[in-house]
């Protein structure tokens, strides 16, 4: 999508001295990634029944640019002929409780949330003009259902929210099956590249795919660290052990000690992974697999990312994979009440991947990581 800046700022950097700058401008006329709404609707309705019409009308408008190639919702700048004239701001008293409310009103967009960021410019005393910036979906087309059995699909098309047509649906929907493809693609190429290197050693790797990790803008991560003075050694705590190295995909973190213990990737695209060596014991001439460790492990790429993401305050799904390979034959699980002993039943194990709908979301996390658990568990035919 493209990106709107005022006075060679981001969004997140607005400030009302910038936003006075735009005013009968028409450089920043309405179009296909602007829209200015004086107001916000929805705070404004008594009635039950309107308002639930102005919060359909506020998903649709999020639906219409995640269908289209992203693009900015201004509120509190009142606009002529699509060109704005005069910043009014919005009344608000707690700017984190107005983005949580809008945050659950866009929660019943099928079929995720497509990834939007939040800003507040101060306009007047408690008047705020908000800034709401949708990213191009990667899951289109997105919908909500207004009413039960009734829907609609809606895109952008010049300075308006438009219906789409049937070939749009369906090349959309045709889309959206890239995502899928694309994950098995990479993860299979990665998985290829460690199964050349490490031929007969058992190996977990685990990605944390984002959506948009298909999104050609992107930054270099070495240079994001640079700026923003990340410690990625504090959020990904005990799996990066070495300096902080760029390469060709991202940066990396040798612990100088490549044939044991972790291997952590950071690629410019978003998605984390991490190769670890399998640890196993020696028990009555069996060779056992400590399943607690893979636990461990993903759990601390899940914490890691999960604070990377919060730095840089970005709301956004993200897949989270897991395969194992060498691992044929190893015992990983024992009852001693009765007659059961688990053990891998395959050389190469690829499980599904699991979404998490909000990276940055606490509580998401934690109701996805039992799940993560279980289906590790399961895979390895541990029964507990």
């Amino acid at each position: 999508m493209i990106c709107v800046q005022i006075n060679l700022k981001g969004y997140k950097d607005w400030n009302k001295e910038d936003l006075e700058a735009i005013l009968d401008n028409e450089s920043y006329k309405e179009s296909e990634y602007i829209d200015y709404k004086e107001n916000f609707a929805v705070l404004e309705c008594q009635d039950k029944r309107q308002r639930k019409e102005k919060q359909d009308e506020f998903r649709q408008d999020v639906c219409s640019f995640a269908n289209a190639d992203g693009g900015y919702l201004i509120f509190g700048i009142r606009e002529t002929a699509g060109i704005p004239t005069e910043i009014t701001g919005i009344e608000i008293d707690n700017t984190d409780r107005f983005e949580l409310d809008r945050r659950n009103e866009l929660s019943g967009i099928l079929p995720v949330v497509p990834n939007v960021g939040f800003s507040f410019v101060l306009a007047d005393a408690n008047r705020y003009v908000v800034v709401i910036k949708i990213d191009r979906g990667v899951n289109k087309p997105y919908l909500y259902f207004e009413n039960e059995g009734i829907c609609k699909f809606f895109t952008r098309r010049g300075n308006r929210k438009q219906t789409m047509s049937y070939m749009e649906i369906r090349n959309n929907f045709l889309q959206s099956r890239l995502l899928s493809e694309e994950i098995k693609r990479f993860r299979k190429e990665r998985l290829e590249h460690y199964k050349s290197e490490n031929p007969q050693k058992p190996i977990a790797v685990f990605h944390i795919i984002p959506e948009d990790f298909l999104n050609e803008n992107q930054r270099e991560l070495y240079d994001l660290i640079k700026e923003e003075n990340m410690n990625y050694h504090s959020f990904f705590n005990g799996l990066s052990m070495g300096l902080t190295v760029p390469n060709v995909d991202g940066v990396c973190f040798p612990d100088y000690g490549y044939e044991h213990g972790d291997f952590l990737q950071l690629y410019n695209n978003g998605v984390t992974e991490l190769l670890y060596w399998v640890e196993t014991r020696e028990r009555q001439e069996e060779s056992w697999i400590l399943g607690v460790k893979l636990l461990e492990k993903v759990d601390a790429l899940i914490d890691g990312t999960m604070k990377f993401y919060q730095r840089m305050g970005k709301h956004i799904p993200v897949y989270i994979c897991t395969s194992i390979l060498g691992c044929k034959g190893l015992w990983s699980d024992k009852d001693f009440y009765c007659d059961y002993v688990g053990q891998v039943d395959r050389d190469e194990i690829y499980c599904m991947p699991i979404e998490i709908k909000d990276i940055i979301d606490e509580t998401a996390i934690d109701e996805m990581r039992e799940k993560v658990h279980k289906t590790i568990k399961y895979a390895l035919g541990i029964r507990k």
